[in-house]
């Protein structure tokens, strides 16, 4: 502050005083104002580079003695250069907390960023990668060094923009290096491990600690998905360690993660544990064609508090902290903050117990909250559920002792002690926490089996008693259509960034899973709240659809965190899309890895998983063992009956995910994996490139144009679709319309998710095509039209979300769109203002996009006909139960040699099975046409359904010698179901796949073989004989007398094919007793 007013005194002063500038006598003077400068700035670098010379006299020699000598194998001496004028600059700052950042173009695309920081602490490098969430590029390297002293921490971050994987590296002195020193060693494989390696790991990487890294890479891709984590303790005086001692090195394999977040959340765990990272080291192993492999390499101090008595860390502390890294890629960001507040203060990680318990707790709330939400999803939204049981001081350890309770072996929850406690702990209080954990507790009770006893797994899978799912909350939180519906199975699936329910209907069960997206933190929200609700109608839609074949009907929703706001530090992409795609892969990868570990329980655990292998029982951890095993799926016999469960593609699906899917099936062991899930694009009969669903719905859409006085191929209709003409059902709808009806066929309304294009004197159809064949959206339709509307504005979003209700057309087909987009709230909107439909007939080639609401309200006020999901659409699962029989009877490459003519005989046969359900359904609305249509399409299935479920059971009493057999001859009449299975397979199955089931048929488990026989036996009595019928078929007796119709139609038959040899009849004697043995010879035969 003085010496402030002495400049300002000096100034004041010559301010007042007049100077006289006098001519300086002295020649070597500058005398005028440049010379004066150029001396000043002369004089100024001399005082500079002084400076500088006596700073480099002690930093040079500190820089060499105390930097670490991997440092200088692996920066360049122009780096080195640059890192010392940080340091320099950073120690004139003299301060603890001070750092610089340096960044540096390695090349056109390489930015390199480096910090220089005074000392070392826990959370440093954190601090320094949330720093970079923004920039620019792939994290392809980082180079942590501390000095020697821990007076310097200087971080290197690497970002490569072009995202290259490798340069060729065949040549480098190091390579060969490496290779000449793996040759001495016996090891052989070298070579295909370099050729994944950078030149940058190459060259800095010591040969004896590649071999170690390749090691533990292989075993990372052996366990496909799984982090391999190894430690060691540093040894003092080598690893450039100098004297620290307790410091050790993890080193770590992550396939298919993205860099920089999982590095991320690596750190996040460490200084949560008070840890240090003295050196870390990150490299990608991986060809340019495949997934890379993020290798890391973290010297680290962890916190005193970790030491036992004698100074050493503890092995079970790092057991823990192993644990938690191998889990870490999986654990959705609310199971890790619950984990880490378990051990919040102990500067340690979490316990393998706490870490699970978290998971369990996180899953819980997440099942708590599906239930709870249908009545007030603001008042039980996640955030609210999760706070109570994980996080309120007085709740929480409610919810831990129920999650406990689970995770401890016993799989018994103390549901009247806890119950007890929640109205303690809330009496007076707080009506909305003791609703929040008595749902907690339902769910904990409800849980019979999980997947907690695999060390390595991708997801918490938890399988639950339906009945108490459905009841938890109470009578106003069960699903909204089908109160009286209970599923055989409920599975929750929770991983990072996702949660899945799977419900299904029957022991044997397929369907398809689908991904929701939420584009906004709202409609996250909004598809939460119902995520359960959708999971359930869909999967009973699907029961209902599934009738004509052996499988029960199941489906599997995933709701998919990939809002970009959840990455603005966990990952280096800056494109949604990316993300979100990234996001979807590894869910699917995620979900069904954990319907695996329930499917295969008690079959040989994944690769690399010594946990779940054992057979004593006190080696498996919770509850794992409760449920039945599932043995079909481990070992297929005829002998045998169990669960099985086959998956399909839904929405957003990609064939991607369909191989994968399959390949780690084989993988884990399944023994049929190529039946394990549908519409593989190789060795399956994938649904979008051959149109499978959409085969059916075009026959429906025929049958009722001709239910309403039209006939297609002659009178001239119009159509509207949602869905574009790149997805599955409405694309190649578009083609067929344009296929079967090329002159009749007016397509009047396209929309999806890109805009919509309205004609009325209809699209065009080569430009529809041209659309369709090149998998682009309707937006890009190229020819003028009546309207065009792009749905990234505001107006174009308006209609396209209104198009499906405002355009008029015959016939509107629902291809694609969101459950309930047509529902009692706007059900208005699809009407004229004289009262009219816009479309008087509705084909739902997608599933419930109508509620049951809309559809009776569409019905009673304009009498729209509405042919109902579960049967527009069945064609579809009825491929996708083709491709799961061929799967059992034929190898990958006799199907794919075979696949021409098996799909030209499939697509033949799902017309038919089309035809036939169009007929009778159409046949009984014409008799009852008070009726709404849909109401006949559920009863079909129903009839069906109840036939097969009946033979089913009749087989399953048959083998357990529980059958009432009152006479020798109903003995007779009770075949064995493979010798039925060989009789009836060629009259209801493709010819080709027919013909090697029934050479094959021990290759199928008894139950399948028995379903398809029931599934056979009960579509052939209803479509035959009609709903009045079967319906009033005593209970008792329908599996009998079913199986009786089937050797009755095999008598009639025997007589048609003898009348054809009578010769004293004329033909039309002849054929009138041939329509009357057709339309009643079998029933007549029946003992009713």
């Amino acid at each position: 502050m003085s010496s402030f007013f002495f400049v300002r005194r000096v100034a004041v002063r010559r301010a007042l005083v007049p100077v006289v500038r006098r001519r300086t006598t002295k020649s070597w003077i500058p005398q005028n104002e440049s010379e004066l400068q150029n001396c000043a700035m002369t004089a100024l670098k001399h005082a500079f580079t002084a400076m500088n010379l006596s700073t480099a006299e002690t930093l040079i020699p500190w820089f060499l003695n105390m930097m670490p000598a991997s440092y200088f194998r692996s920066v360049s001496h122009e780096d080195r250069l640059q890192h010392l004028r940080a340091i320099s600059a950073l120690r004139s700052l003299e301060s603890r907390d001070d750092e610089l950042r340096v960044v540096t173009a390695a090349s056109e695309d390489e930015r390199v960023v480096t910090f220089a920081t005074t000392g070392n602490r826990p959370g440093l490098l954190l601090r320094q990668v949330q720093q970079l969430s923004r920039e620019a590029g792939r994290l392809a390297q980082v180079q942590v060094f501390t000095s020697r002293d821990d007076t310097l921490c200087l971080n290197v971050y690497h970002f490569d923009q072009s995202r290259r994987r490798k340069s060729q590296t065949e040549d480098m002195p190091s390579r060969k290096a490496h290779e000449a020193f793996a040759v001495e060693g016996g090891v052989d494989d070298i070579a295909d491990y370099l050729d994944r390696c950078t030149p940058a790991y190459l060259d800095k990487v010591s040969s004896e600690r590649l071999l170690r890294q390749k090691e533990l890479y292989e075993r990372a891709k052996d366990t496909g998905e799984h982090v391999r984590v190894d430690v060691e303790k540093a040894h003092v005086g080598t690893d450039d360690i100098g004297a620290h001692t307790g410091v050790y090195w993890i080193q770590l394999a992550a396939p298919n993660v993205r860099p920089r977040g999982f590095l991320r959340r690596i750190l996040k765990v460490l200084a949560a544990a008070d840890v240090s990272v003295e050196r870390a080291h990150l490299d990608e192993i991986g060809g340019p064609d495949e997934s890379a492999v993020a290798m890391m390499r973290l010297l680290v101090t962890p916190s005193t508090k970790w030491d036992d008595d004698n100074g050493n860390v503890g092995h079970n502390t790092w057991d823990d902290a192993t644990h938690l890294l191998q889990r870490l890629k999986f654990l959705d960001d609310a199971t890790l903050d619950v984990a880490l507040a378990f051990a919040a203060k102990k500067s340690r990680p979490p316990t393998i117990s706490e870490l699970t318990t978290a998971e369990v707790v996180s899953a819980l709330a997440r099942v708590a909250h599906a239930r709870l939400a249908s009545a007030d999803a603001l008042a039980y939204s996640q955030e609210a559920i999760l706070d109570v049981v994980a996080y309120h001081p007085r709740y929480r350890s409610i919810a831990t002792k129920a999650a406990n309770d689970l995770v401890s072996g016993n799989g018994k929850v103390d549901v009247e002690g806890l119950t007890l406690k929640v109205k303690a702990a809330t009496a007076g209080v707080d009506a909305g926490a003791r609703r929040i954990l008595d749902a907690f507790v339902r769910a904990a009770a409800a849980v019979r089996d999980s997947n907690l006893d695999r060390e390595l797994r991708c997801s918490l899978a938890l399988s639950f008693d339906p009945k108490a799912v459905l009841d938890i909350g109470g009578e106003h939180h069960k699903p909204k259509q089908q109160h009286g519906a209970v599923p055989y199975s409920i599975v929750f699936v929770h991983s990072r960034r996702v949660g899945g329910f799977h419900v299904r209907f029957r022991k044997i069960a397929r369907g398809g899973m689908r991904l929701v997206t939420p584009p906004s933190r709202e409609k996250m929200a909004y598809e939460a709240a119902r995520h359960f609700d959708e999971c359930y109608n869909l999967a009973f839609a699907q029961q209902l659809k599934n009738k004509d074949i052996a499988e029960g009907g199941s489906k599997g929703v995933l709701l998919v965190d990939s809002l970009s706001d959840k990455w603005t530090d966990d990952d280096e992409e800056s494109s949604g899309e990316t993300l979100k795609h990234f996001a979807c892969r590894q869910a699917v990868k995620a979900y069904t890895d954990g319907i695996l570990d329930l499917v295969l329980a008690g079959a040989a655990p994944p690769p690399g998983d010594t946990a779940g292998g054992h057979d004593d029982q006190h080696h498996r951890t919770g509850i794992h063992h409760a449920m039945n095993v599932v043995v079909d799926a481990v070992a297929p016999n005829k002998e045998l009956g169990g669960d099985m469960i086959f998956l399909g593609p839904d929405e957003q699906i990609l064939p991607e995910d369909i191989e994968w899917v399959v390949e780690n099936a084989a993988r884990r062991k399944h023994a049929t994996p190529d039946a394990f899930m549908s519409s593989k694009p190789a060795s399956g009969i994938n649904h979008r490139e051959f149109g499978v669903t959409s085969e059916g719905v075009v026959v429906f859409v025929e049958a009722a144009l001709r239910s309403s006085g039209k006939d297609p191929h002659r009178d001239p209709f119009t159509v509207k679709i949602t869905g574009g003409p790149d997805g599955d059902v409405a694309g190649n709808l578009i083609r067929f319309l344009i296929r079967d009806f090329p002159d009749t066929a007016r397509i009047v309304g396209v929309a999806d998710g890109s805009g919509c294009a309205e004609d009325a004197r209809g699209l065009d159809h080569g430009e529809l095509l041209r659309l369709v064949d090149e998998d682009r959206p309707i937006i890009a339709y190229a020819l003028p039209c009546g309207c065009l509307a792009d749905a990234s504005d505001e107006d174009g979003a308006s209609k396209r979300d209104s198009m499906h209700a405002r355009v008029e057309a015959d016939v509107f087909v629902p291809g694609g769109g969101r459950p309930h987009t047509l529902n009692s709230q706007n059900v208005d909107a699809y009407l004229t203002p004289d009262g009219r439909a816009s479309a008087p007939i509705i084909v739902e080639g997608a599933n419930l996009f109508l509620t049951p609401e809309a559809r009776t309200r569409l019905f009673e006020e304009a009498g729209v006909k509405i042919v109902k999901d579960s049967s527009a659409n069945k064609a579809g699962v009825i491929c996708s139960s083709y491709e799961i029989l061929a799967a059992h009877i034929l190898d990958r490459s006799d199907f794919e040699q075979l696949k021409p003519v098996i799909v030209a005989e499939v697509v033949q046969n799902l017309r038919h099975l089309a035809s036939l359900e169009a007929k009778l359904l159409f046949r009984e609305f014409a008799r009852y046409p008070g009726l709404e249509l849909p109401a006949y399409s559920t009863r079909i299935s129903k009839a069906i359904n109840d036939v097969k479920d009946a033979v089913v059971d009749h087989f399953s009493r048959l083998a357990a010698g529980r059958v009432d057999v009152r006479d020798e001859e109903a003995a007779r009449v009770d075949p064995e179901p493979f010798d039925l299975f060989r009789d009836l397979a060629p009259d209801h199955l493709p010819p080709t796949l027919a013909k090697y089931a029934v050479e094959r048929p021990d290759r199928f488990p008894t139950g399948y073989v028995e379903a398809s026989v029931a599934s056979f036996v009960a579509s052939q009595l209803v479509y035959s004989e009609g709903l009045a019928f079967v319906e009033t078929l005593p209970r008792d007796r329908v599996a009998q007398i079913a199986l009786d119709f089937v050797d009755a139609k095999r008598q009639t038959q025997d007589v048609l094919n003898a009348l054809h040899d009578v010769t004293d009849l004329d033909d039309k004697r002849k054929a009138a007793i041939e329509k009357l043995l057709k339309r009643g010879g079998a029933r007549a035969q029946l003992d009713l």
